[in-house]
């Protein structure tokens, strides 16, 4: 059964814009140390920030309510598929929730969906 879905797009260039702006404050009140390594390494860091960005929002989307963002990690698996590590959070109390998630990001456009569902 579907619990939840959410999605997000936001423009890149206006992602870097405010990351130019606020600098390091809002990396570090967005982003766990985790991603901002991996992020920073790839060679166009502001489109891989600005993907978990809004798979962190397409997350709460789903989920019907905010969750601190640092709360919520954007992880890959084995393959490099995208999953989402949260702490201190059960899906609606049902410890059998399942979530899946899809980033992706081009040219100037980054987006994410979220899909929540149970047995």
């Amino acid at each position: 059964m579907i619990k939840g879905l959410g999605v997000e797009i936001i423009e890149v260039p206006r992602f870097k814009l405010a990351v130019e702006r606020w600098g390091r404050r809002l990396l570090t009140r967005l982003f766990t140390v985790g991603e901002l390594e991996y992020c920073m390494a790839q060679r166009r860091s502001e489109d891989h920030l600005a993907a978990r960005y809004c798979a962190k929002l397409s997350y709460m989307k789903a989920l019907g309510r905010f969750v601190p963002f640092k709360n919520i990690e954007v992880t890959r698996d084995e393959v490099g598929r995208p999953s989402l590590k949260v702490s201190g959070l059960k899906v609606s109390g049902d410890d059998k929730a399942k979530v899946s998630i899809t980033m992706s990001h081009d040219g100037e456009i980054a987006i994410a969906e979220t899909l929540i569902t149970t047995e």
